[in-house]
């Protein structure tokens, strides 16, 4: 093996840490954790996010999440072939699209949320028509409509691993399990137990990658 190789192991093994650290702090950091209730409309959205700034930086952290991600899908894509490539590769497309509305998603709804939130109260209430737009999802947003893409990807490519035997089975079915729960209209708990789920399952191949020890997970 030579230097580059080594170096793309190290990156991807980390990569796979950090998206789940940060995936898992995120999520926990929402407010009304435990709460299976959705927001109705506009105003109460606003009322969940004014002056949140644990939300604010759990909704960042999902954000800067993305560059870890897209390693993550690319390494399964490398690594699912054979009779299973066409699961990796369509789970792969399909998480790539949801990758890219969810960081318009995050910096929709994190980045010019909390530069709003910075105003003086008066003109805060003033933005209400822009905080509507945005929950309403208007216009461009409409991309952000595509983020169940990433779970769902990332399930497709859970099927071609298990399929392929590229990691030991429960590995590979936590993080299925994990995706599918990530599937959700936005129940934090849910999210969290998903992220967990990912989390534990990617760990064994992470520090295996580190390590340069062998395991059928290839770098990105």
């Amino acid at each position: 093996m030579n230097k580059l190789d080594r170096i793309k192991r190290i990156i991807t093994g980390c990569s796979f840490i950090a998206f789940s650290t940060l995936f898992i702090i995120g999520s926990s950091l929402h407010s009304d954790l435990f709460s299976f209730e959705l927001s109705k409309n506009a105003q109460e959205w606003i009322s969940e996010i004014h002056n949140n700034i644990s939300q604010q930086i759990g909704n960042l952290l999902e954000y800067v999440s993305a560059p870890f991600l897209i390693i993550m899908i690319f390494s399964f894509i490398n690594t699912i072939h054979s009779k299973a490539y066409q699961w990796g590769m369509l789970g792969g497309m399909m998480a790539l699209l949801g990758c890219i509305s969810m960081v318009g998603s995050k910096g929709a709804f994190c980045l010019s949320v909390a530069g709003i939130d910075s105003l003086p109260e008066s003109e805060f209430q003033q933005m209400f028509p822009a905080f509507k737009a945005l929950y309403e999802k208007a216009g461009m947003l409409k991309i952000t409509l595509a983020l169940p893409l990433l779970p769902i990807g990332f399930a497709v490519q859970c099927i071609g691993l298990i399929r392929g035997n590229y990691l030991p089975k429960w590995q590979a079915v936590l993080i299925l399990i994990g995706s599918i729960l990530l599937i959700n209209p936005g129940i934090e708990i849910i999210s969290l137990l998903g992220s967990l789920c990912i989390g534990i399952g990617l760990l064994p191949a992470s520090l295996l990658l580190i390590q340069n020890a062998n395991t059928q997970i290839k770098p990105f």
